[in-house]
């Protein structure tokens, strides 16, 4: 099955600012469909974090949320959540706290990850 990317984080360069200075991708452990549905960034900027739906290797989707360095755009952590489809991030006014929510099962979930 063809890799599908949760992120393709796209930022323009300083000398040019219609090309691409680097893209991100992640391929969760089911090596299957991955979409990402929310970003944010941290208050200070120095991460960015992207969450969405991620197929895992036995029992169908789960939550799938990364942080990513803003500067390098290096992969900090990734965390996954048997939920469904991880809708929502937002990140805690002292940026310490990551809260992703969306579906699970016929209800929802609000999942919190340290920063």
């Amino acid at each position: 099955m063809p890799r599908r990317a949760l992120l393709r984080v796209a930022s323009p360069s300083s000398r040019n600012r219609s090309s691409i200075a680097r893209v991100r991708r992640y391929n969760g452990p089911g090596n299957g469909f991955d979409a990402a549905t929310s970003v944010a960034v941290s208050p200070g900027r120095a991460m960015v974090f992207v969450t969405g739906q991620s197929k895992n290797r036995t029992t169908g989707y789960d939550y799938a949320t990364v942080a990513y360095s803003s500067a390098a755009g290096r992969q900090l952590w990734a965390s996954r959540y048997h939920g469904y489809d991880a809708t929502s991030v937002a990140v805690s006014p002292a940026g310490t706290t990551v809260f992703v929510t969306g579906l699970s099962g016929y209800d929802y979930a609000t999942v919190a990850y340290r920063a």
